[in-house]
């Protein structure tokens, strides 16, 4: 993985953000005759979005390129540097994975139908036997404004519990501790 700012003026057309209205006047197929081509994404690991560029080579992304938005400003944290390596991960689950037969059998192959209907019927046994509050939905900063209000919804009306939290009180409880003793305030002093 590289990172040469040179690439990024900022009047490249191949600089092409979501934000602007149109197309740029290099079209991706016109485009499409480097050996990598720049695909235009935010970084899913946390909740700020940063601005990148997927590095694609026949059809595989190969490496990330931070690319300049206001939230980054042409820069990627270890996180977000990193961020490509998970696509093609040899450990990554591609499709739902049981133990069928208890706690120490091993993990198998499972359809999405006999997983889904798994966890269903599990959540509703745990909810008979100990109440609604028995699950509690655990939701990302990393997901849009409308899917975190669905996530809210399917807690509190599908599951019927009150036990709704999200990764940013964990995320951010260290930092807010920090800025508090630095700033006498838990509020981020950067932009």
């Amino acid at each position: 993985m590289s990172v040469n700012k040179d690439v990024f003026e900022r009047r490249r057309d191949l600089n092409y953000d979501f934000q602007s209205v149109g197309e740029p006047p290099a079209t991706w197929r016109a485009a499409a005759h480097m050996p990598e081509t720049f695909v235009p994404t935010h970084c899913a690991f946390c909740g700020v979005q940063c601005g990148m560029f997927l590095r694609v080579r026949e059809g595989k992304v190969v490496g990330v390129e931070p690319r300049d938005y206001p939230h980054n400003r042409g820069n990627l944290c270890p996180k977000g540097v990193t961020a490509y390596q998970q696509v093609d991960h040899p450990d990554r689950l591609r499709w739902p994975m049981m133990r069928k037969h208890g706690k120490s059998s091993p993990l198998e192959r499972v359809s999405w139908d006999e997983a889904l209907g798994h966890v269903a019927r599990r959540w509703q046994e745990l909810q008979a036997a100990h109440g609604k509050d028995a699950i509690a939905v655990y939701s990302g900063s990393s997901m849009t404004n409308e899917k975190c209000y669905l996530m809210g919804k399917f807690a509190r009306v599908g599951l019927g519990t009150r036990h709704v939290d999200y990764n940013g009180r964990l995320c951010m409880s260290s930092a807010a501790g920090g800025y508090d003793k630095a700033f006498a305030s838990t509020a981020p002093h950067c932009p």
